[in-house]
């Protein structure tokens, strides 16, 4: 999901890090995971909370960036969207 998650946050610098730091999840058609990550090696400290779909195993079980809301300041709390 790095990559995904570089090529659609605009922060003018590439992170160094990235930490997830707390995730929910909900079982649909897959599981739903809403993610919070820490954007380490950056000035300000930035997190994005991402939503992730993951596929049934019986599917391929394939992860999908399904949306995500960014920028995050690292003390928001993470709630589903």
């Amino acid at each position: 999901m790095r990559k995904q998650i570089e090529d659609n946050v605009v922060n003018g610098s590439d992170s160094k890090v990235y930490i997830p730091l707390v995730y929910s999840s909900q079982i649909v058609n897959g599981t739903n995971y809403v993610v919070k990550v820490f954007l380490g090696g950056r000035d300000d400290g930035v997190c994005v909370h991402a939503k992730v779909h993951q596929a049934l195993a019986c599917s391929g079980g394939k992860l999908t960036l399904s949306r995500f809301h960014f920028p995050k300041t690292f003390d928001e709390p993470l709630n589903p969207f």
